[in-house]
């Protein structure tokens, strides 16, 4: 429990206290008599703490804007201070909670715009010089805390606890899904899962037709879901014996309290993260007397508590976590009531930054990465889809179904993915051997096929000429592979980075995806898939592809005869050549410098290329300008084993 902050002043003999408290845990047996409400009343709680057993309960009453005014000893804001606060909500009710930063005077000199868009305890946590409108220096006296109740027909109680309005600057805070209307005012670092989650629907809820309700069960059948049971009987043992070291107890009205889930920063990591959505599958799948009641205790609290909102962003580049975290929670859904449905779904979001659904094409232009497109369209389809509300799901569908068409896009200059000559970028290049992103796109795309949802004939134009590019830089085979060159191996040269990444079932499923959207086959795709894959599948000529192909974008120069293909590639001051990593491709630096390079076609072998980097002499990539180096240390980036190295020419 924080103390009192006194100052005693000696004063006619006597002692005169000062009351110099910014923070107040409301442990006492009164309200403090800095808080005084207007329009509403103030009471202390013992259902609901984070800090100690009380909290302050505001209760507002149905139609009513009301107030609270806080005053305290005043003082000079700087970037080294914040408020801080813990406010909870009974449910979301979405109405707007000003709070207003004063002087002496009663003046605004600070405005943060709160919505209650969230059930459970949340974080308010702003730095005075970095998160606001305003950056300089205030000198504060009151706080002014105001609720607009005014659409409900009923009583609001918000509760607040360990508030602090003179607290310590935290750099690695992260602005919770309240502060979603003042995003633009919070310190870049800080807003990591905000950023996107802040996006509004521009999409207008409407009544379902049939058609749409008929799309939503099919995506739903695509993605169904089944929570994971415990790996062994012990395991969900010891799951009941933790939930029951928690102590959870309902209150009067319903909602629920206990220990506190995350008690340390130590509790804040990725591997936590996946314990606790593991504890969760395990009550979830048991089928023994009580689990069902238990988990629902159990994810009640998680819930009651905003854990999954306190864990920063997941790692967009392990791809395991980004994939299956969001998983984990949508497995919940079949054993979870309506309203913790919405709330696993509202989790999902979060984790899974699904608001990009709702950036707008300038935006996306500029910030979208191709790791989105490869990780997270399934499970916005299935945020989209399973949201108990159908409007909602109609709204959201349309968004993915949009978003999807958008990201296929031509963009220009650095940014991922796709660019004018169809060219597929990452990490600033053309990456062929990242364009497995693709397959994700793909993936989400033939699951809206045959519904309301199916993507545009445009953005299916537009996924076939960059898939048709790739394959204008590989070989013909008939050997389940097509291959390019060496130079376009990204990070994994002879190392599996060779290999078309858009596969031969993969075609297939685009071929599918156009037939669904012309009511009849593509020719101009069949006629590629039959030319490329040495293929007589499709009741459809082959198409010739010989001759020459210049993709600027790249820089690439593509030469093509019937049964060979020639790649020519240099690195520029813009474009990289070669990535180098401390754990792979360290000897790549020439892997296409000014290189020339034949592929024939079927296997790789028939090319001379090995099957592995390993009896490789890096010094001479065919066709290549190289200086040779007789240290094999001196050959390496830094002449180190560990610098991370993108290969630009120097002029």
């Amino acid at each position: 429990m924080k103390k009192l902050v006194l100052t005693g002043i000696l004063l006619l003999g006597g002692w005169m206290t000062v009351f110099s408290q910014h923070s107040f845990t409301f442990e006492d047996e009164t309200v403090p008599s800095q808080w005084v409400a207007e329009q509403s009343t103030l009471s202390l709680s013992t259902e609901h703490a984070t800090e100690g057993t009380q909290s302050l309960c505001w209760e507002v009453p149905a139609g009513q804007k009301a107030s609270i005014l806080i005053n305290f000893t005043s003082f000079r804001t700087s970037t080294t201070n914040a408020s801080i606060f813990d406010i909870y909500s009974l449910q979301a009710t979405e109405c707007p909670l000003t709070v207003e930063f004063l002087n002496s005077n009663k003046e605004v000199q600070h405005t943060a715009n709160v919505t209650i868009n969230f059930k459970g305890w949340r974080e308010f946590n702003r730095v005075y010089g970095y998160d606001f409108k305003s950056k300089v220096s205030k000198t504060l006296a009151y706080v002014r805390f105001t609720l607009d109740n005014t659409a409900l027909s009923s009583t609001q109680k918000l509760f607040f606890d360990d508030v602090n309005f003179k607290g310590s600057t935290n750099s690695s805070r992260q602005a919770m899904d309240l502060m979603a209307k003042d995003v633009q005012y919070i310190q870049d670092g800080c807003k990591d899962l905000l950023q996107f989650y802040a996006f509004e629907p521009d999409i207008e809820l409407t009544t379902p037709t049939q058609e749409e309700l008929n799309g939503i069960a099919s995506i739903k059948e695509k993605y169904s879901y089944t929570p994971t049971p415990a790996e062994t009987p012990r395991v969900l043992r010891d799951v009941r014996n933790y939930v029951g070291t928690l102590n959870i107890v309902r209150n009067t009205d319903g909602s629920i309290k206990g220990n506190s889930i995350i008690t340390s920063s130590t509790d804040l990591t990725t591997t936590k993260q996946r314990d606790l959505l593991i504890q969760l599958n395990a009550l979830a799948a048991s089928s023994t007397d009580g689990d069902s009641e238990l988990f629902r205790d159990f994810l009640d609290l998680v819930i009651d508590q905003g854990v999954m909102y306190q864990y920063p962003q997941l790692p967009s580049n392990n791809y395991s976590v980004v994939r299956e975290y969001p998983q984990l929670l949508l497995n919940l859904l079949p054993k979870s009531t309506e309203e913790q449905q919405t709330e696993i779904l509202k989790m999902v979001r979060w984790i899974s930054e699904a608001g990009w659904a709702y950036a707008d094409t300038d935006y996306l232009s500029t910030e979208f990465s191709s790791d989105i497109m490869y990780n997270y369209l399934s499970h916005f389809l299935s945020y989209a889809a399973y949201q108990p509300d159908t409007k909602i799901a109609v709204r959201e569908l349309k968004a993915m179904s949009r978003f999807m068409e958008r990201i296929v896009a031509p963009v220009s200059g650095g940014y991922d993915t796709v660019k004018p000559d169809g060219v597929g970028f990452h990490h600033g290049t053309h990456y062929n051997n990242y364009m497995y992103a693709y397959n994700g796109w793909t993936d989400a795309v033939y699951n809206l096929k045959g519904t309301a949802f199916r993507i545009s004939e445009t953005a299916y134009n537009y996924m076939k000429k960059a898939v048709l590019a790739c394959y204008i830089m590989s070989n013909r085979s008939n050997t389940g592979s097509n291959y390019y060159a060496n130079s376009l191996s990204g990070r994994h040269p002879l190392d599996g980075g060779h290999v078309n990444q858009f596969s031969k079932a993969y075609l297939e499923k685009l071929i599918e995806i156009g037939t669904d959207i012309f009511g009849a086959e593509d020719t101009g795709l069949t006629a590629a898939y039959n030319y490329f894959l040495l293929s007589n599948k499709y009741n459809t000529p082959e198409a010739d592809y010989t001759g020459f192909y210049q993709f600027n974008y790249s820089p690439i120069g593509v030469y093509r005869g019937n049964d060979w293909v020639v790649t020519m590639r240099a690195p520029t001051t813009r474009v990289w050549g070669a990535e180098i990593y401390s754990g792979t491709s360290r000897f790549s630096r020439y892997q296409s410098h000014g290189t020339m390079e034949v592929v024939y076609s079927g296997a790789l072998t028939n090319s001379g290329l090995p099957l592995s980097p390993t009896g490789y002499d890096w010094n001479v990539a065919p066709g290549g300008t190289t200086v040779h180096y007789t240290s094999w240390r001196e050959m390496m980036p830094k002449q180190n084993t560990t610098q991370r190295f993108d290969q630009f020419t120097a002029t």
